[in-house]
């Protein structure tokens, strides 16, 4: 059936049980979650609705909590960061909720209006038993930036679950804490191609002369699939004091490690010298070097990089 006459169908049912201001609000959260591009143009106008409607929306809104519809949680996330005072203490309240999946959604939300009195609730959630659950506490640690979370975040990187190990190595970074540097080093190496880009990403962040020094001494790991991503995480980091590093990468006997340094390389739009070298690299023995090399400069040229 059609959303939009499912939306209509709705509101007729609920009409008949709810005053006038809830079904305001009904109204313009089915106009704020909908797919109809008939819709689209009273899109923003239901939002404002919905943040003028404060508590009142807060109240409403707790019984969409469980959706899987996408359009509808992007809908209530939006909102709820604009009525953030109004929602913290409801979204507390229901991470006693026995529906697993619905408190999943509640932690993600308690990252998203950044409720620092949520962070010690979401600290002792790292250990439920629910992956849905831990994974969306360490991403909400990191949104919300406390750094009291770090040491749990740097245990939350040993998760059997790859999500939560992703997403506490996105939030260390966030958190930007240089005790990090030898824990994210070793997600490097992780199973999960996710958890290390993560890892990656999060040293490239803390931009600490510590990560430098500690990604150098590993150059010459064996495993030519980590020291791919130690190679990127340098070039990450933009210090331009590692270039003779990544510039000699460029005449290693191994073609990997040669196009990991173009990787590399993309990082630093606007020098002359590490164009001059990637355009060199397009004339390398190796087709995985020419590729890497081509990658790299059009990743310069990209006005949005």
């Amino acid at each position: 059936m059609n959303r939009i006459v499912t939306t209509v169908i709705s509101l007729i049912l609920l009409a008949s049980c709810v005053t006038a201001d809830e079904n305001k609000l009904l109204h313009a959260f089915l106009v704020a979650s909908s797919d109809d591009a008939e819709l689209s143009p009273f899109r923003r106008k239901a939002i404002a609705e919905l943040i003028d409607g404060g508590e009142k929306t807060v109240d409403m809104l707790v019984g969409f909590l469980a959706t899987e519809d996408e359009r509808e949680r992007e809908a209530i996330k939006e909102v709820f960061r604009c009525i953030s005072k109004d929602a913290e203490g409801t979204l507390l309240r229901l991470l006693a909720d026995k529906d697993r999946k619905k408190v999943a959604f509640v932690v993600e939300l308690l990252g998203e209006i950044k409720a620092e009195q949520s962070v010690i609730p979401l600290i002792l959630l790292l250990n439920d038993p629910a992956t849905c659950i831990r994974a969306a506490a360490a991403a909400s640690l990191g949104k919300i930036g406390d750094p009291v979370a770090a040491d749990a975040l740097l245990e939350a990187l040993s998760d059997s679950a790859y999500l939560v190990r992703e997403n506490a190595a996105y939030s260390l970074g966030m958190l930007q804490r240089n005790e990090a540097v030898p824990y994210l080093i070793t997600a490097l190496s992780d199973s999960c191609f996710a958890v290390r880009y993560a890892a990656s990403w999060a040293l490239a962040r803390l931009d600490s002369q510590e990560a430098l020094d500690s990604l150098n001494a590993l150059l010459d790991v064996e495993d030519e699939l980590t020291k791919a991503y130690i190679v990127e995480t340098i070039g990450a980091m933009r210090d331009t004091s590692e270039l003779p590093l990544i510039f000699s990468l460029l005449e290693n006997p191994s073609s990997r490690t040669r196009g990991f340094a173009c990787d590399a390389l993309s990082y630093f739009r606007g020098n002359w010298r590490v164009a001059n070298r990637l355009k060199q690299a397009l004339h390398d023995p190796s087709p995985f070097v020419r590729m890497k090399a081509n990658q790299a400069l059009a990743k310069m040229s990209n006005e949005n990089y």
